[in-house]
């Protein structure tokens, strides 16, 4: 590769904002400017403003990186009150390459409540405070954003009342049932040296059992989730489904995806909830494959939140898929797309989304500190950005633990809650549900039934509902930073798990000791059904099995001809959310089951609300006698 200064191409652009002020950006990597001048205009109060798009080029890396990481110092400094050199000390700057990452220089202006971030190529960045919505990244010109001033009111702890609307802590009894050594190693081992551990809490049968925060942290301060800022964004979903305003599984009917031909529209909220809708906006499961970047641009995933100056807008209008494309995966822009649903039904009575999270979702479950950030032209970046504190975390995952239930109101429906722990469709693993991460298949450190929000990072809140637990675990980006390397150490994890391993011994399961034995016999049925395997079927079930499918009596001949009739389908079943009840030598268990049936031109995927009864048999164990099955619906379950 030719290194010699006239080989790289060096953009400066001079632009102006407000009175005067010149900001000057330069860019050092080759490929087209990020925005076009056409000209300035100055609106009704004197400010002077560029209408035309300000979205950042995809392919200016170096811009895009310094954009997303001086986000994050603005709101480090003026949202979480952090210094900025430990901060940035702190970070892992995913949104960056790693070669920007080098030299970094930082300013705070807090007369204007700004940051300015300037990469050793000599890139700026900017990011301005906006008040109760946290901070803003500027555009690639550096123009302040159109967003109204409102102050962030000050976080402190209600004292008034006690946990969990308030903040006072009572003495609970239920600390007499624990093993308080196993809690307190516990608590020790996610603050391993290298986790960079900022705060953990742990919630055991709706008590805070335990909590301890890093040095120049506490109770009070707002902490940011990244993407569990998703699972915060799916409860508002499902708050409003509760009140009626939304339907999980009617077309959201955007006007954008309104052709007849367009597949898109087909897409439900169910859809956009588990990551399964029909639209691509890149492999969102972050590899951050450095090479691809250089190559192919900035990634979709990362792209979205200081890219575009519509975040919605860019989302909305990702293409459809294409044949043979995969449907299940995680990806940035699905959310968004919900976010853009909620924005349009909530300004309809005059609501923004943010109003209406505060007064039907926040408010009632005592949540005080949340902050939702905004993109250039306000709307909430629901994505990845925002903050609240770590009570405030666990009072969600409190939410979910108590199955939508506070306080003895029903707050998320129950087909919402059985949306959210069920594997989500088209997946190629169970690992994903409706805005959360299912650990079905690893059951090493937490209870096989624990799911749990995510954020980049090392971001968790753990909820277990066998154990009644809700652990929160919130970090510095060192502990966990993204590489493309998926064998990597990733020391908050590893603390957390190991945290997780000893508060089993600390707290007591409340499931019957034949649970895991009833579920594991149920398992043997579908996948003998899988298997087409009539000998290993007949293993599984009684001499007088009877299925109730869809209004029909059918028996065990009945149900294998229907299973292994042409045309030749792969079957997997998957088992969710069982609730066993076992007495004596019967047990009866309830459940959510997962279908995705594939042949070489087709996805299928289907769901229903299943229960079962088994009963013990001397030669095989539990053997299922009777199984009743009601199918969920389902707008469109064909699509490739």
């Amino acid at each position: 590769m030719n290194s010699s200064p006239m080989a790289t191409a060096i953009r400066v652009s001079i632009h102006i904002i407000g009175l005067g002020v010149l900001i000057i950006m330069i860019g050092c990597r080759s490929g087209p400017s990020a925005t076009s001048e056409i000209g300035v205009r100055t609106d009704e109060t004197g400010n002077t403003w560029f209408p035309s798009v300000r979205d950042f080029a995809v392919d200016d890396l170096s811009g895009l990186g310094a954009a997303g990481v001086a986000k994050e110092l603005c709101t480090a400094v003026f949202v979480s009150g952090d210094d900025p050199g430990v901060f940035l000390n702190g970070s892992s700057k995913f949104w960056m390459l790693p070669e920007d990452k080098e030299g970094l220089r930082h300013s705070v202006n807090h007369e204007a409540k700004s940051v300015s971030l300037t990469l050793a190529n000599g890139t700026v960045a900017r990011a301005k405070f906006v008040g109760a919505h946290g901070c803003v990244v500027l555009g690639p010109r550096g123009e302040n954003p159109k967003i109204d001033y409102r102050p962030l009111a000050t976080n402190v702890l209600d004292m008034t009342e006690d946990w969990p609307i308030g903040d006072r802590l009572v003495d609970a009894e239920i600390l007499n049932g624990l093993d308080q050594a196993a809690l307190d190693r516990a608590v020790d081992l996610a603050f391993a040296e290298d986790a960079h551990t900022l705060s953990f809490l742990v919630i055991y049968r709706g008590e805070i059992v335990a909590e301890r925060y890093a040095l120049g942290i506490s109770a009070e301060t707002r902490l940011p989730g990244w993407s569990m800022t998703k699972t915060l964004q799916s409860t508002i979903v499902g708050r409003a489904e509760k009140q009626g305003r939304l339907n999980l599984y009617e077309r959201i009917g955007l006007p954008e995806w309104s052709s007849e031909d367009d597949p898109r529209g087909s897409t439900t909220l169910a859809d956009l909830l588990r990551m399964s809708a029909p639209f691509f906006c890149g492999n969102g499961d972050p590899q951050f494959d450095y090479d691809g970047w250089r190559s192919h641009g900035y990634p979709f995933y990362l792209y979205t939140f200081s890219g575009p100056e519509d975040a919605y807008e860019y989302s909305v209008n990702r293409p459809p898929l294409k044949e043979g494309e995969p449907r299940g995966y995680y990806a940035n822009c699905q959310p968004h797309v919900t976010g853009r649903v909620l924005k349009d039904e909530f300004e309809e009575t005059g609501e923004t989304l943010p109003q209406w999270a505060n007064e039907h979702l926040f408010a009632p479950l005592g949540i005080r500190s949340v902050v939702l950030e905004l993109d250039r032209v306000g709307n909430a970046l629901t994505a990845g950005y925002s903050l609240a504190t770590t009570r405030d975390w666990g009072r969600l995952g409190l939410l979910y633990v108590q199955d939508g239930v506070w306080q003895g109101e029903r707050m998320l429906s129950k087909e919402f809650m059985s949306l959210t722990r069920a594997p989500a469709p088209y997946w190629e693993e169970p690992v994903y549900g409706g805005q959360v991460w299912l650990r079905q298949d690893d059951c090493s450190s937490w209870p096989c039934d624990t799911f749990q929000m995510n954020g980049i990072e090392g971001q968790r809140v753990m909820i277990s509902p066998s154990r009644d637990l809700v652990v929160v675990r919130l970090g510095r980006g060192v502990g966990d930073p993204p590489s493309p390397d998926p064998n990597r150490v990733r020391p908050a994890l590893v603390a957390l798990d190991a945290a997780g391993a000893e508060l089993m011994k600390a707290i007591p399961t409340k499931r019957h000791p034949e649970s895991d034995a009833v579920e594991a016999a149920l398992e043997g049925f579908f996948n003998a059904l899988g298997a087409e395997d009539r000998q290993a079927l007949e293993a599984t079930i009684s001499e007088d099995f009877t299925l109730f499918e869809e209004g029909r009596v059918w028996d065990a001949d009945k149900l294998f001809d229907v299973i292994v009739s042409p045309p030749a389908w792969n079957r997997r079943w998957t088992i969710s959310q069982a609730s066993v009840v076992v007495a004596d030598d019967q047990a009866t268990i309830s459940y959510r089951n997962t279908l995705r049936a594939t042949n070489a031109d087709n996805v299928r995927v289907r769901e229903w609300l299943e229960s079962a009864v088994l009963q013990k048999s001397g030669d095989h164990g539990w053997v299922v006698s009777f199984l009743h099955s009601t199918p969920i619906r389902q707008v469109d379950d064909n699509l490739k």
